[in-house]
């Protein structure tokens, strides 16, 4: 299991947006774990979780898939790139799931629904965004170097994996100058794991979270949610050396329940107002797995067939 010294987060597969809104770049350093929501917010969900917003398109997709710990939410629908995806409405040819037709949607756009959805986290937008700028000939550079700057450069530069500053030096440039800044964040409100987060309750495994920002909690519950950020992992025979990695579970592994109607008959009149110290306590499973693999390691299982 991943030690809780990065931070991680939850992240639904819904891929462009959060409770929040959309996920540009985002999310500056915690120490706490994480958990993203793609979820809208509004629609048909009486908690006002629809997830019916998009860019130019939502579509429906079978998701058999999920930012110590992580988090997590990997709802059903998703967004998705109409000129590459799209549902086959006959064995004759795909059909629009919108009412924009593919070929008229600019390039632009379908590069920012790719990358809103490789953004599940600062970390992952930050990766992301400087895959981009090498591609397109920004030189990356060290803040532990002296740097040597030249007219037409352009250049780039990372810290704690979660922020980027790009600039460009013109042709023409002379020290004393003026210059342009151009600002986004790469963090955004989610749940995030707290540092000893597994809780067995009830008969359940369930994960221990605190929120972070000011996200619309109750779009998280009931929906399929998933983890992703960065962990510290010790390698090496003494575990002498750490290293960092980016961690994203592309399937559906924790949910947030809440009560049935008939248990809780106030929300019809008084809304859904979640607790989020009690309520918002992501299922990672039940505890008869825990307690079965338990037995079988003492020798008390039957057994295996």
């Amino acid at each position: 299991m991943f030690s809780s010294v990065g931070t991680v987060r939850m992240s639904s597969l819904l891929g462009g947006w959060r409770s929040s809104g959309p996920r540009s770049l985002r999310r500056a350093p915690r120490k706490a774990l994480s958990v993203h929501s793609a979820a809208g917010n509004g629609g048909s969900d009486p908690r006002g979780g629809g997830g019916n917003r998009a860019l130019y398109s939502l579509s429906t997709k079978d998701c058999d898939c999920c930012p110590p710990g992580f988090l997590f939410k990997l709802p059903s629908t998703r967004f998705n790139n109409l000129s590459t995806r799209t549902a086959s409405s006959s064995a004759s040819g795909p059909r629009v799931l919108a009412s924009v037709v593919p070929s008229s949607v600019p390039r632009v756009a379908e590069d920012l629904v790719d990358y809103l959805n490789n953004s599940w986290t600062p970390f992952h937008a930050t990766a992301e965004s400087a895959r981009m700028l090498a591609a397109a000939g920004y030189k990356r550079l060290s803040e532990r170097d002296e740097w040597k700057l030249e007219p037409g450069g352009k250049y780039y530069f990372t810290r704690n994996m979660s922020s980027i500053v790009a600039f460009a030096v013109g042709d023409k440039y002379q020290p004393g100058n003026g210059f342009n800044i151009i600002g986004a964040h790469t963090d955004s409100p989610c749940p995030k794991l707290k540092p000893v987060s597994a809780v067995t309750k009830g008969g359940f495994l369930t994960v221990g979270v605190q929120t972070y920002g000011g996200g619309l909690w109750h779009t998280w519950f009931d929906r399929d949610l998933s983890v992703a950020g960065r962990v510290l992992l010790r390698r090496g025979k003494d575990g002498g050396r750490l290293s960092h990695q980016l961690v994203q579970v592309d399937r559906p592994i924790i949910r947030i329940p809440t009560l049935a109607i008939h248990l809780d008959r106030t929300i019809a009149a008084d809304g859904f107002k979640p607790n989020t110290e009690t309520h918002l306590a992501p299922v990672l499973s039940t505890a008869i797995k825990g307690e079965l693999e338990a037995e079988v390691a003492t020798g008390g299982g039957g057994k295996e067939e």
